[in-house]
């Protein structure tokens, strides 16, 4: 295995970070602002859904298993852009250990190249899952039109 197949993680993980504004070699404030934004209100208004309705005890409990999930990714967000100086210093060093030159023995680089395979299912495994949670997320409202068979038809609330 070659070093510079090794990279491909960093590279797996710039392309999410970018998209959101923090890769700490360049933080883009506007992606941030907006996805950061976005997540707040959301959380904000899945809060006070949980405070209309907190009599309701199945509701509470389906909103906090959705919102507990919502705000510790707010704050991994937040704590992410707070410590971009701190992230920066530690991915040039981590881009360090990436040269070849840094190994000195075949064992050194044999443990190198496992770890990183380690790394790469992780990755490989973590992204669709991520990306399957988010969609289904996303598609469960459908989900009890399309049971019903109500796509289509037109929804009168008013009676007469």
């Amino acid at each position: 295995m070659e070093f510079s197949l090794t990279a491909d993680v960093l590279s797996w993980n710039r392309r999410i970070f970018v998209v959101l504004g923090l890769w700490p070699l360049s933080i883009n404030d506007r992606n941030f602002v907006f996805f950061f934004g976005y997540l707040a209100i959301h959380c904000f208004m899945e809060y006070c859904e949980l405070f209309q309705y907190i009599d309701n005890f199945e509701y509470v409990i389906v909103n906090l298993t959705e919102n507990v999930f919502l705000t510790l990714v707010l704050i991994k967000l937040g704590a992410y852009r707070l410590n971009a100086k701190r992230l920066n210093r530690l991915l040039m060093d981590i881009k360090e250990d990436y040269e070849e030159e840094n190994y000195k023995t075949l064992e050194e680089k044999l443990a190198f190249f496992e770890y990183n395979a380690i790394s790469k299912k992780f990755m490989k495994m973590a992204l669709p899952s991520m990306f399957m949670t988010a969609l289904l997320y996303y598609v469960r409202p459908l989900t009890g039109q399309l049971v019903t068979g109500n796509i289509g038809k037109k929804n009168y609330t008013c009676t007469n």
